[in-house]
C-alpha cells in the first residue's frame, strides 16, 4: 500500500514536471517567434531593394524610417521579455486595459512598411473607444502572427479590415478580413484542424504557418479561439474570439 502511494506521488510529480517543461518550451518558442518577427520587419525593406522594387538611394532615404522600425521592434521585444520574466510553471495572466483604437494603431504602425510595399491599407471597423481587460502581450502576439500571414498572402492594392465586435454573450470577436491569393488556402486551412499532421504546407510558408499555429495555441491559453472562415471566393476572415470578456469604462 505504501509502495503504491509513493509510486502515485512519483507519477504526479513527473506529470507536473512534464507540464512545466512543455510550458517552458512554449515560452522559448514565444520568444523565438518574436525575434523572427523583428528581423522580418527589416528584411522586407532589404528584399525590396534586392528585387528592384526599391533603389539603394531609396533605402538610404528610408534609413530614418528603418531606425524607427528597429526602435519599435526593440520595444516589442522588451515588453515580451518582461512578460516572460513574470511567468512561472503555468501561465500567469498579466491583465490590463486594452483600448480597441490603440490596438489598431499599434498593429497599423508595426506593419506600416509591409502594407506600403504591397500598396495596401489597414482599415478599422468597430468602436475605437471600446476598452476590454485581457493580457496585451498575448493578444498583440496573436494578432501580429495573423497579420504576418494575411499581408504575405493578400493581393496587392487590396485593403485589409480589422474589426472588433462585442456580442450579447460577452464574446469579443476580433476579425481580420482580406482578399488573398489562391495559394493561401493551404496556410489558413490549418486553423480548422486540431492537429498539424496530414496538413501539407508549402516549404516557403512553413515559418509563417508555424507562427499561426502557435498563435492558435496562445489564443487557447487566454481561453479564446483562433479560426479561419472563407467569406466569399478569395476573401478570408480570421477570427480571434475571447470569451466572457470584462469591459472597462
Amino acid at each position: 500500500m505504501e509502495h503504491s502511494h509513493k509510486q502515485s506521488l512519483g507519477e504526479n510529480k513527473i506529470a507536473v514536471l512534464e507540464q512545466s517543461l512543455r510550458y517552458r518550451n512554449k515560452l522559448i518558442a514565444f520568444l523565438g517567434h518574436e525575434v523572427k518577427g523583428m528581423f522580418a520587419n527589416i528584411m522586407w525593406l532589404i528584399e525590396a531593394v534586392e528585387s528592384g522594387m526599391a533603389s539603394p538611394d531609396m533605402l538610404q532615404e528610408l534609413l530614418p524610417e528603418l531606425r524607427a522600425v528597429a526602435d519599435n521592434n526593440l520595444s516589442v521585444f522588451q515588453k515580451t521579455w518582461e512578460w516572460i520574466k513574470i511567468q512561472e510553471d503555468i501561465y500567469k495572466p498579466v491583465v490590463s486595459v486594452i483600448n480597441a483604437g490603440s490596438l489598431y494603431e499599434e498593429i497599423n504602425h508595426f506593419f506600416a512598411n509591409r502594407l506600403q510595399q504591397k500598396k495596401m491599407k489597414l482599415s478599422f471597423a468597430g468602436d475605437e473607444k471600446l476598452n476590454f481587460l485581457s493580457d496585451p502581450v498575448v493578444v498583440q502576439f496573436v494578432l501580429r502572427k495573423v497579420f504576418e500571414n494575411i499581408i504575405k498572402f493578400s493581393i496587392s492594392e487590396k485593403d485589409v479590415i480589422l474589426d472588433l465586435l462585442l456580442n450579447e454573450e460577452h464574446t469579443l470577436v476580433i476579425s481580420i478580413k482580406a482578399e488573398v491569393e489562391n495559394t493561401a488556402s493551404s496556410v489558413f486551412d490549418i486553423l480548422t484542424f486540431e492537429e498539424i499532421s496530414g496538413i501539407n504546407v508549402m516549404n516557403e510558408s512553413e515559418t509563417l504557418s508555424s507562427g499561426l499555429l502557435f498563435a492558435k495555441d496562445l489564443a487557447g491559453i487566454l481561453g479564446g479561439k483562433l479560426s479561419a472562415a472563407p467569406v466569399k471566393q478569395r476573401c478570408v476572415a480570421i477570427c480571434f474570439e475571447l470569451y466572457n470578456m470584462r469591459i472597462s469604462g
